[in-house]
């Protein structure tokens, strides 16, 4: 699965270094009134199926020419009928500007809003409040209640404070209602949780238990649980989580949807590659749900990314962004090579300072419609991570 051209060892990055890296995507007010005027430009565009773009021979310059420009007559019409959920973060703007334009799009919208932690005596606190922007909701939603589901992170929980959690009924007990109830308090539709992934791996029964009560309770309260859970291991191993077919099992009948996270492969291998593997990610949904069975595939969100990884001989790995990839393609005018293996397009090119070869890979249009089909031939949904990351005319393949 790895390009043969591609041999040598990186430096690992982590999804902190990504979001942290995101900071540079917010907009001015420049670039906004600049954005909003390519906006009244579309209203004549074509879609990209119609303009002829979702090919896998491609040029810089193409890109450069059309990135922007999508289809006004479509943006509140689905071409995808799955279920979609979309991630915004407040760190990128952009993201925020996406899901009002193209809400229709989307099922489920989580912003990464939320922190649940652990405070001294079994109490625990919802962080994050500062970040909840209502006005915004109201926008995206248009009325759609169901729309808005923040991501619950357990965020810096020690070993300690989940055998704390975990050592009794009532604490788990008292931590789901925190949950549900500042959810009540600020009327969103639900929760996306960041849990299974945190935990250490010898605990994950008593993270069932745990989230089979915080389903009971968040649907009592007419509140939908969708679950993050990781992708199949490359290489696995006791640090690595895992969640498998008996998990599912044992969860599928408490859980609304599962965002399984079919990205960062690279970031399990030992040796720079793809992001998202096509057969890798057809192989991490089969693994929980080898069956055809139209239910139960219907509640797994295939997980896509947005976002790019660019690898250097000497600079290891990097976080490319839209923004940074339209830079790069201005700049450098890389050649553009499609991975049939892989199904990803792969942007070569040198560091004008000191010569170094880079290797890009950032989903096009073509990569992303392949593993839309996928999910369509699987009968699954999916899961944006995130659309402040990706390019307009994404959209209208959704």
């Amino acid at each position: 699965m790895i390009c043969s051209c591609i041999a040598w060892k990186v430096v690992i990055i982590s999804c902190v270094v990504l979001q942290l890296t995101a900071v540079n995507g917010t907009l001015s007010k420049s670039d906004k009134k600049a954005k909003k005027a390519k906006q009244k430009d579309n209203s004549n565009v074509k879609s990209v199926f119609e303009r002829g773009l979702v090919e896998a021979q491609t040029q810089s310059a193409d890109i450069l020419k059309e990135y922007y420009r999508y289809c006004e007559a479509e943006r509140d019409k689905t071409v995808f009928k799955g279920k979609v959920l979309a991630y915004v973060t407040p760190w990128n703007s952009k993201g925020y500007d996406i899901a009002k334009v193209f809400s229709k799009k989307f099922d489920l919208v989580s912003p990464v809003w939320l922190q649940v932690v652990s405070r001294p005596n079994n109490e625990f606190e919802i962080l994050g409040g500062h970040d909840i922007d209502s006005g915004w909701a109201i926008e995206v939603m248009q009325g759609r209640d169901n729309l808005m589901v923040p991501r619950v992170l357990f965020d810096k929980w020690s070993l300690k404070d989940y055998e704390n959690l975990f050592s009794r009924e009532e604490f788990m007990a008292k931590c789901a209602k925190v949950i549900t109830s500042f959810i009540k308090k600020h009327n969103f539709a639900g929760i996306t949780l960041e849990l299974w992934n945190q935990m250490p791996t010898s605990m994950q029964m008593d993270a069932t238990h745990f989230i089979i009560d915080l389903s009971e309770i968040l649907h009592k309260a007419e509140k939908s649980l969708t679950l993050i859970i990781p992708p199949l291991a490359v290489q696995p191993s006791s640090r690595v989580p895992q969640f498998t077919k008996e998990n599912f099992e044992e969860l599928k009948s408490s859980v609304d949807y599962f965002n399984i996270m079919t990205y960062d492969y690279h970031m399990q291998s030992s040796v720079a590659g793809p992001i998202s593997p096509i057969k890798w990610i057809e192989e991490s949904i089969t693994a929980i749900c080898p069956e055809d069975h139209e239910i139960d595939r219907a509640k797994i969100l295939l997980g896509l990314n947005f976002y790019g990884i660019r690898f250097g001989e000497f600079s290891g790995a990097q976080p490319i962004l839209g923004h940074d990839f339209v830079d790069i393609l201005k700049s450098n005018s890389p050649a553009v090579k499609w991975q049939p293996k892989d199904e990803e397009h792969l942007y070569l090119y040198k560091n004008s300072k000191n010569g170094e070869n880079l290797y890009l890979f950032y989903p096009s249009l073509l990569s992303i419609k392949k593993r839309i089909d996928l999910a369509k031939r699987l009968g699954t949904g999916i899961g944006i991570w995130e659309i402040g990351q990706g390019l307009d005319y994404f959209y209208d393949l959704l």
